[in-house]
């Protein structure tokens, strides 16, 4: 949507908000002359039925009630399959803009908090808890009217009767036309982490109105404060003080509060909420007769006083009531000492389950193709988040307080995989395909500490400031700061059943000694990754796990790891380095990629992150047409990527799963060509048909390209010697003597190179300080197509091969994966989830049109600057072979606080 487009009878003047559930436009209501906000779903979630249904929840929930202090629903409609809402136009700015480090006049507070009440009594009536009250949600208009926004996370229930609730804590009723377990998980808290009631933050699902309620009564604390009532430096910490600890006391913070409102706050705030407001109502009378004693020029706690002057000041009567109540502390004090007990011994701490959701339209970057470790990272404080994310084109690090609903982008982190914290979550470091990079999380220098995939087997970042990391010739240790590797293990000389690399390393508490994976391999396949132990001492490494990935220490004594999607837990003794008991599932379903790196971290804190999926997406090969009609081709499900169509336009080159294989489209067969190493990726056909190229780590890291006969004779031929990490083929000249393929360079990124297949020569196209990739020959051989982040983003460009000549900027709206049409007079390339097509010239200058959209869908793409081309076209130009996915990228994380009390429950140490 644009400024100035027609939406229904609606047009957009400008845009007035946006977030992760939608995009709000101020528009004028061309039928009633008057202006309204139209907030709009997100393409991204427009597609998903969780989104969507709370969309529209949020429309059934608002436009249920009609009431002075709730933004009122006008309808819900959509234009051209976009879905928005139609909502009253309000000026003025929400209650979180205006809450400040300096507490609301009482009067001001005391109006908000009744509009807000009584807005939630109409609500409760109707049978809708809002779940979600927090200054954001509350606009406060120019004229001082007090409105709820955002229903999306409402529960409708049956109307409830007021103050009464059914004895077990049950709502009564279930959400009217949704089917819950398809918006919300059971046991996961809904809302914003420091303005949940103890029952959300304990994930249970009989919430009622009383939730909301508590939830006030966080809004009005920090109203009459400036400051919120439940803090820390996680969210176990806040969690923790939900839901056990009382907060401070509102008039110690602002000795200025009348007795009567702290009472009212303290009321709200109660965490059995039999004990709290058992209604809106109740607590709307409450403020109102507050309101009415405090207009009147007396309060509630002067008068409860007593000795205080008649008409004296209502924060004298404070300090009245308090030194009252030490004196009498003070009396009853001393004849009771001798009998106090020790306290208690603490109760373990409660396991708390929510998910983090990623803005829109942002998706969990996960790179089954390459070897890379988690996208997800947490801090060893349990203070920060951090996650490889991408938005369009770009994959890059977010950081993001675990307590907060704001992420922010790290600079400088384009293309970034595999984010490792340092021990004081003060420092980053991640990879990029041009090196290995090291900043801080407050900013400034992104500093390269070594070469590109370094720490790409994983790695474990010490107390001393070294790091160590996995490699194909054993466990390596870098200082932090850079500088030569020193080995830690070793591997044999190669054998049947031997070592082929050591990698994820953790190392244990005290230096007793370095958890590793060792990876074995017959025939170059990897079957076996076993969790090995090498003791501080030198003595050989010794075998704890048969088979696994990514084993930790946690602190409550268990050896964790991860095997086939499953997180296993096993007492562990740091003192003999074995495991004492048989490993117990604990957590199923964690994502796990074809290089079994799992997707799961867990602080010193106790708290776990750790994203669900399956280890490996099933996606189908399909026809699409310009206009994009789909019809699948009848290869089985695998997980596809790289598809490429033969000249002869029957046969299809495509990796499943690492390897290369053949698809026959006519005899509807498929063929597996590769089979020596562990990655045979990225294939393309020479000119002839008769062999196919491929990126290959069958003689070693790094990989090189090689080709081969496309049916299986012969041997195989290395065509590149790689020097710092993996070259990519990507394109044939037309007469087949060429091969334009990707070179990582520590200095430039990201660089084009051209191989000379009769004498062997390798000369560089394009070597510049940006990343440049997905080189794609023109038709007639004279022109090369490529993507490029020179303005700051990827887009599309062409420069004639092997030049000199100019340089032409094709798409206009950033863009990756360039494809030639064969007939040579219209390029294509990806925007988003768009197809693009632009009419060009090659005779006798280059020239090119405007992009136009051909159509749009969730295919499979690169993640720039991982850049090749994951898609192909007929030779005609009518039809595209695209990979569907059939699984969706992940766009949430999911955080377990206080994780170990739950291990030591489910597999006790002792």
């Amino acid at each position: 949507m644009n400024v100035g487009d027609p939406v229904s009878h609606y047009r957009l003047v400008e845009q007035i908000g946006g977030g992760g559930m939608g995009v709000v436009y101020k528009a004028e209501d061309s039928k009633l002359g008057r202006f309204v906000a139209l907030k709009f779903l997100p393409d991204s979630l427009a597609q998903d039925r969780q989104s969507l249904e709370r969309f529209k929840r949020e429309a059934r929930a608002a436009s249920a009630l009609n009431h002075p202090n709730i933004c009122t629903i006008h309808e819900i409609d959509e234009t051209d399959g976009h879905p928005f809402l139609a909502m009253e136009f309000l000026e003025g700015t929400t209650l979180k803009a205006r809450i400040g480090s300096r507490p609301f006049q009482i009067d001001e507070l005391l109006d908000i908090t009744a509009q807000i009440a009584d807005a939630l009594d109409a609500a409760h009536a109707k049978g809708i808890i809002h779940r979600d009250i927090k200054p954001a949600n509350i606009f406060v208009t120019a004229r001082g009217h007090a409105k709820i926004l955002d229903f999306g996370l409402a529960k409708v229930t049956g109307p409830a009767k007021a103050g009464h609730y059914v004895q077990d804590g049950h709502s009564q009723g279930a959400t009217i036309g949704i089917d819950p377990e398809h918006l919300t998980s059971p046991g996961t808290a809904l809302g914003t982490v420091a303005y949940m009631s103890p029952e959300q933050a304990m994930g249970q699902d009989d919430l009622d109105a009383r939730t909301d309620l508590f939830s006030l009564g966080v809004v009005l604390y920090e109203m009459a404060t400036g400051r919120l009532p439940f803090q820390g430096n996680s969210s176990g910490a806040i969690f923790n003080a939900i839901i056990s600890k009382a907060p401070l006391a509102p008039g110690r913070v602002n000795p200025e509060l009348p007795v009567e409102l702290e009472r009212i706050i303290n009321k709200a705030l109660e965490k059995d909420r039999k004990l709290r407001y058992q209604s809106a109502a109740e607590l709307r009378a409450d403020v109102a007769r507050l309101k009415r004693d405090t207009d009147s020029g007396r309060s509630a706690a002067s008068v409860a006083a007593g000795p205080a002057a008649a008409g004296a000041p209502w924060w004298r009567a404070r300090w009245v009531t308090t030194a009252m109540a030490l004196a009498a502390g003070a009396v009853l004090a001393a004849p009771t000492a001798w009998s106090l007990k020790p306290a208690p011994a603490a109760e373990p701490a409660q396991v708390m389950r929510f998910a983090v959701s990623l803005s829109a339209p942002q998706r969990l970057v996960i790179l089954n193709q390459v070897n890379a470790p988690s996208s997800v990272a947490i801090s060893p404080d349990g203070r920060y988040l951090a996650y490889i994310a991408t938005q369009g084109v770009n994959a890059e690090l977010h950081l993001r307080p675990i307590d907060s609903t704001e992420a922010r982008v790290i600079p400088g982190t384009a293309g970034a995989f595999g984010p490792l914290f340092s021990p004081d979550g003060q420092f980053l470091t991640f990879l990029t395909p041009g090196g290995t990079y090291k900043l801080s999380i407050n900013g400034g220098a992104v500093v390269n500490i070594a070469p590109a995939g370094t720490l790409a087997n994983g790695a474990f970042w010490g107390l001393d400031g070294v790091i160590t990391y996995g490699s194909p010739t054993g466990l390596q240790q870098i200082s932090d700061a850079g500088g030569t590797p020193r080995p830690l293990t070793h591997l044999g000389p190669p054998s049947a059943g031997a070592d082929n690399r050591h990698r994820m390393p953790y190392l244990l508490p005290g230096g007793r000694g370095t958890l590793f994976v060792a990876d074995r391999s017959t025939a170059g396949i990897t079957n076996e990754a076993r969790i090995m132990v090498a003791p501080a001492d030198g003595s050989e490494p010794r075998a704890l796990v048969p088979a696994g990935a990514t084993p930790r220490y946690s602190p409550s004594g268990h050896l964790v790891y991860v095997q086939a999607g499953t997180l296993f837990a096993a007492p562990f003794d740091v003192n003999t380095l074995s495991v004492t008991r048989e490993a117990v599932p604990v957590l199923q379903g964690v994502l796990q990629t074809t290089q079994l790196h799992p997707f799961y971290s867990f602080s010193d804190t106790g708290t776990l992150v750790y994203i669900a999926g399956t280890s490996a997406s099933a996606n189908s090969l399909v026809w699409v047409t310009r206009s994009g009609a789909e019809q699948p081709l009848m290869a089985p499900p695998r997980e596809y990527d790289w598809p490429r169509l033969a000249p002869d336009g029957r046969r299809i080159a495509v990796e499943v799963s690492g390897q290369t294989w053949i698809y026959d489209t006519a005899r509807d067969t498929l063929t597996r060509l590769t089979f020596t190493g562990t990655q045979n990726d990225a294939p393309s056909w020479s000119p002839d048909g008769t062999h196919v190229a491929v990126r290959s780590n069958r003689a070693g890291l790094p990989s090189a390209v090689y080709w081969q006969r496309a049916d299986g004779s012969g041997g195989d031929e290395q065509l590149t010697t790689p020097a710092l990490a993996a070259d990519l083929p990507l394109s044939f000249s037309p007469d087949g003597r060429l091969l334009a393929f990707i070179r990582a360079d520590a200095k430039t990124q990201r660089d084009i190179w051209v191989q000379s297949l009769p004498d062997k020569t390798r000369t560089p196209f394009l070597v510049t300080p940006a990343t440049e990739g997905a080189a794609r020959f023109s038709p007639d051989g004279r022109w090369i197509a490529y993507v490029s982040n020179e303005s700051g983003r990827p887009e599309i460009y062409v420069q004639p091969y092997p030049g000199p000549g100019g340089k032409w900027q094709i798409s206009t709206d950033g863009g990756i994966e360039p494809a030639w049409n064969p007939n040579g007079r219209e390029l294509f390339y990806r925007s988003n989830r768009r197809m693009m097509a632009v009419p060009v010239t090659t005779q006798p200058t280059f020239s090119a049109g405007r992009p136009a959209v051909l159509f749009e869908g969730d295919y499979l793409a690169s993640t720039f600057p991982l850049a090749g081309v994951t898609y192909d076209v007929t030779r005609d130009g009518q039809r595209f072979l695209m990979v569907k996915q059939n699984a969706a990228s992940p766009t949430e994380v999911n955080v377990v606080v206080n994780w170990f009390e739950e291990l030591r429950r489910l597999v006790p140490v002792n």
